[in-house]
């Protein structure tokens, strides 16, 4: 059995098991179900999340209300609290009882005066007094700041007390980011194989077809790019309301403009490279479309490349993981090219346009439009060349 045929069977296959997979109004499988519940377990507790903090920071008295159910009635959390204070000192800025003699990192330190300020505390020592100094750690921030002119933020690189934080920015932008593509895809009734997140970003797998409308396939890569910019409004909102405190929300917009920025590079199988092939369908065939697609996508990375070779940067993982998906999708050129053939074959799609041509070029289908070729003193339906290929 060829190729051809193996793809015409497969495809035929997943047509009658799946209910017409190629088509938005068919049933929706257990899986779906599944991401669905999940989706909206995550956003339950966002917003639960959310709302618990507006709480606690809505006025003193419930600051006040929430330190004693938390850190004085319930046992269970006070014992972990004290764990990790004897461990690494206090970190939650919720009980400023400050004393003169108050924990700095694991030491002990006699400070003259110790008061709130702005968003964190101010300590004052004697002339030459010895204080608790990191051995090592990450610069992050080094300029002038409203409240503390000239100041430089060292982070401490411990893996619980230094990165937890960016690890959870990242992941809330990255998820944010996946929910959008996911809400386009729910709102075309597509169905969603896996969702899998990396350190650098994810990847929605989805189960459409090649000749999916152009439109449709412009608008799901915009989705991750929405929903990084309605966050921004989100973490706008928390920063101005006192929410957040001026290191988280500089640490959301260096990762947040990273992502968005990476994540428009046209190379595979970011977004940008998405909406470049979507426009670049919009006027080649498919054919030319995928090809000029991959050259694009290589020359980008190889720019990109040297890029980090002269900046020193170590993303060795993520230029790999580039190399890797940009061969995939060559190796699987011949692959997508028989089934967009084959879909135009077996299923009827809809069309912005028509073209007819003098006569039978195979290469010039091009989504979103209908052809018909000239033979025998008469055009025929596209159909009719596709029957001949397949039968």
């Amino acid at each position: 059995m060829d190729e051809i045929e193996y793809q015409k069977m497969r495809l035929k296959r997943k047509h009658q098991t799946k209910s017409n997979i190629f088509t938005p109004k068919g049933h929706k499988n257990i899986r779906n179900q599944e991401l669905e519940k999940t989706i909206s377990r995550f956003l339950l507790a966002v917003i639960v999340v959310l709302l618990s903090t507006i709480y606690v920071n809505w006025s003193s008295t419930n600051k006040e209300i929430f330190r004693q159910n938390v850190f004085e009635k319930n046992l269970s959390f006070t014992k972990i609290n004290a764990w990790y204070e004897n461990l690494f000192g206090s970190v939650l800025p919720i009980d400023l009882n400050l004393g003169s003699n108050t924990m700095v990192g694991n030491l002990t330190n006699d400070f003259l005066k110790v008061s709130k300020y702005h968003d964190g505390v101010m300590a004052s020592t004697s002339k030459e007094s010895a204080i608790q100094t990191l051995n090592s750690g990450i610069v992050v921030f080094i300029g002038e700041k409203e409240h503390y002119n000239n100041t430089i933020i060292i982070q401490d690189n411990g893996l619980i007390c230094g990165f937890f934080k960016n690890i959870i920015v990242i992941l809330t932008i990255v998820i944010f980011h996946e929910l959008g593509h996911i809400l386009i895809l729910k709102h075309y009734e597509y169905e969603i194989e896996s969702v899998e997140i990396y350190p650098f970003g994810g990847i929605t797998k989805v189960n459409k077809p090649i000749n999916t409308p152009i439109k449709k396939e412009f608008f799901i890569a915009c989705g991750g790019v929405l929903f990084q910019l309605i966050l921004i409004l989100i973490y706008q909102i928390c920063y101005r309301n006192g929410w957040i405190n001026d290191y988280t929300y500089l640490l959301f917009q260096t990762y947040n403009k990273a992502i968005l920025i990476f994540n428009l590079l046209p190379m595979i199988p970011l977004d940008g490279s998405v909406l470049v092939h979507s426009l670049l369908e919009r006027f080649f065939s498919y054919q030319k479309a995928y090809y000029l697609h991959l050259w694009i996508s290589l020359v980008s990375l190889l720019i990109f490349t040297v890029g980090h070779l002269l900046k020193s940067l170590n993303n060795y993982m993520i230029l790999t993981f580039l190399f890797y998906k940009i061969y995939d999708a060559y190796q699987k050129r011949l692959y997508y090219q028989n089934r967009f053939y084959l879909e135009r074959y077996l299923y009827n799609f809809p069309y912005i346009e028509i073209k007819s041509h003098p006569k039978f070029n195979l290469n010039s289908l091009k989504k979103d439009t209908l052809h018909f070729f000239w033979q025998n003193d008469r055009y025929l339906h596209e159909k009719e060349f596709l029957k001949q290929k397949f039968t």
